[in-house]
Order: C-alpha cells, then structure tokens, then sequence
C-alpha cells in the first residue's frame, strides 16, 4: 500500500470503504452470475414458472425472517461478523447447486442460503458505513456502495451469459471464483493497521426482549417511517420485475434484435456512476424529497417502456427510468441510515425493518409480475409497474414531513 501514493494520501475512512468496496465487488459479481442463471437453471429443471417463481420466493421469505432475527441482535456485532457469514451463505448457494441434484429440497436449501446472505450484506453495509464513515459523507458512501453493486450486476449478468454457453456447471463455478476471491481480499485488506481497534457503534448492548416486544417495536417504527418503507418496497417491487419478468422479456426481444439481450446491463449502467451523485443531489430538496421525485420521473420512463415497440426506444426508456432510480436508492438508504442512528441500541431493528421491505418485495415482485405478464404480457406489465411507481411516488411526496421523528421513549416502554 505504501506504494500507493493516492491510495496512502486518503483519509483513513476513505480507505476503508474503498477495502470494503472491493470485497462487495467481488461478493456482488458471483451474486450476480447466480441471479441471472439461477431462475433459468430452476425453469429448465422443473418445467413450470410458476412453482419457479415459488421456488424463487423462499430466498425472500427466509430474508424477511432472517430480517427479524437478526434485528434481535443483542451484543455487539461488528460488521466483520455479517460479511464473513455472508460469504458462507453466498458459498453454500452455488455448491449445493453444482454437486447435489437438483431435486426440490435442494434447490430450497439453496434459496434458503441465498435468502440467508442477501440479509447478512444488507446488516453488514448499515454496520459497516455506521463504524467508518462520518455521519455528513452517508449519502456519498452509500452512493459509492450502489455504484459497486450496480457495477457488480452490470457486470455479472454479462459473465452469466458467457458462461451458460460454456456449459451447465459453468456458471456455479464462475460464481465460486468470485465468492473465493472475496474471502482473500478480505482476509488481506481487513488485516490492514487501518481497520485496527476501530470502535464498534452501531448495534451497543442491550437487553434481550421477547418476539412480541421486538414486533411490537418494529410496529412503532413502521407507524413513523411507512411512507418511506412503503416507497423502498416499490423500488424493491420494480428491481425484483427487472430480474423475473424483465430476463423472460429480454429472450423475447433478442428475437427481434440481438441488443435485446442487454436489458438487464441497461437497467444497472446508470447506477454505475450516477450513485455517487446522491451526495450533492440531496442538499437542495433533502434526501427523502428528492428520492420521491426521482420516483416519479421514474415511473413515467416505465411507463414509457410498456408503449415503445422500437427496441432500441425501449432501452433508451429503461435506461431513463434507471438514471433517477440510481440516485433515489442511495438517498433512501442514507435516510434509514440517521435512523438507525438516531435509534442508539434500537437501531438493529431499523436495519431489520428496511431489509423486510427489500425481501417482501422480492417475494411479492416475481408473483405479481409474472400474473401480469400472463394477463397484460411481458411489455405492459412494465407499464403498470411504472404507473404504480408514479401513483406511490406522489403520494409519499404529499404526505411525507421533513423530520421524521424516532419515538425513543415509546420504543423504552415497549420494551420493558
């Protein structure tokens, strides 16, 4: 590192999330390989979409009871601890594909590793930029955080589609390199003096309190922040569209034009670079009015994808809904992240409570597109996403007040 003079220049927390965007890099490419193939290995194995789309649904119900168990965190946990087992839950994905048959309970246990590790990286980044980043850079972390994830599922679909040509096995072992990988540059980078005795702050002692105690918490804080729960479950919703209904569409446009195949990559190219903007674009408006606006922007270019039939306009209108959708997604993450914050030893369960919008729209998103796909088809049902996304956008526009405040003694009573 001392060879580095930029590298060595730089803040230590600036250093830190740099270590850490390189292992979610790597984490976030052999992710990527599996969610683009892992659909089409299960179709072609039972032969039915819709017991696929249910089969796909377990990784997201498992993710929302991981959500709250992990939310019940009762010691300190650095985010070293959620990474490392989500390497081992992102391992056990592919390993239990590629050397068991491919019978129903194993592709459940499968789904159950993956449902386990999406939970654990999403407590593992709240932690992560908790510990290291000061409070005034969150918007710009969590940017740089969507950059690399974008940049990961922009380039792991690519990787996917090569590999599927290379054979049936081919892609589980892509991904296993890439789980691999990461497991040494973490052992490398975080072994590094800089992410030495750094104090751990975001999830400090508490008393452990029963299941009822711990919904009756989530209960109070979902009365407080619902509008903005209820708009991360739509971004969520569209995302989860994009990976079902949107992978069945880009088979059906390749037909037409051979560029059809790159709907996905389109849909994650804005994240690449525009993430890092939610930074500056939160100070005019603040992070939760400007996300709601993007919101709307957003679902006007989904709406437009459902009415175009050049496909050269259809990914021009993807790629315009994804502009705002990349900035909307780090402002909405950084405001979770005050909260969780503001909440001192209860802010685990606002880290729960945000994962649970994420996993109940990919349980809910994959069901419901793919009914509208059936009834509308694959084209329209982005129309109909993009107007719902534009009907909630407004609303929690209207109805959302500046300040949000945490109701700290109400979460207190409730929990003794």
């Amino acid at each position: 590192m001392k060879k580095l003079p930029f590298y060595t220049g730089l803040p230590d927390h600036i250093k830190r999330l740099l270590n850490y965007g390189v292992i979610l890099f790597l984490l976030g490419v052999g992710d990527a390989i599996m969610s683009y193939y892992a659909p089409i290995y299960i179709e072609n194995t039972v032969k039915n979409g819709f017991l696929m789309g249910l089969i796909l649904a377990v990784s997201s119900l498992v993710g929302v009871v991981s959500d709250f168990l992990l939310s019940r965190i009762s010691k300190e946990r650095s985010f070293r601890i959620f990474f490392i087992s989500a390497i081992v839950g992102g391992i056990l994905f592919p390993i239990s594909l590629l050397f068991f048959p491919p019978w129903i309970p194993i592709l459940l246990f499968a789904m159950t590793a993956w449902g386990i590790y999406y939970e654990l990286i999403g407590f593992s980044n709240f932690v992560f930029v908790k510990e290291h980043i000061p409070h005034d850079k969150y918007p710009t972390a969590w940017g740089i955080i969507e950059t690399l994830k974008a940049s990961a599922y922009f380039i792991g679909p690519i990787l996917a589609i090569f590999l599927i040509d290379k054979g049936p096995h081919a892609p589980f072992i892509g991904s296993l390199a890439f789980y691999f990988s990461c497991f040494i540059a973490f052992a490398f980078l975080f072994s590094l003096k800089i992410h030495k005795h750094t104090r751990v702050t975001a999830l400090v002692e508490q008393e452990k309190i029963s299941v009822r105690q711990t919904l009756g918490v989530w209960w109070t804080l979902l009365k407080r922040v619902y509008p903005l729960y209820i708009f991360l479950f739509i971004l969520s919703f569209v995302d989860a569209t994009f990976w079902s209904v949107g992978t069945v569409f880009s088979e059906t446009l390749k037909d037409t034009s051979m560029l059809g195949r790159f709907i996905i990559p389109v849909y994650m190219l804005p994240s690449l670079g525009l993430s890092v903007f939610a930074g500056p674009a939160a100070k005019p408006f603040g992070k939760k009015r400007i996300a709601f606006l993007c919101g709307i922007v957003m679902g006007l270019g989904l709406l437009t994808v459902g009415f175009v039939h050049n496909v050269h306009l259809i990914l021009i209108a993807i790629f315009f809904s994804s502009v705002f959708s990349a900035i909307a997604l780090p402002e909405v993450a950084a405001s979770f992240e005050d909260y969780v914050e503001r909440l001192g030893s209860a802010g685990s369960n606002m880290i729960g409570l945000q994962g649970s919008a994420v996993s109940l729209a990919y349980i809910i998103g994959p069901i419901v597109a793919g009914t509208l796909s059936g009834i509308v088809g694959n084209q329209k049902t982005f129309a109909v996403v993009g107007g719902i996304v534009l009907i909630v956008s407004i609303i929690v526009l209207i109805i959302t007040p500046r300040k949000l405040k945490m109701p700290q003694a109400e979460i207190q009573e409730g929990t003794r």
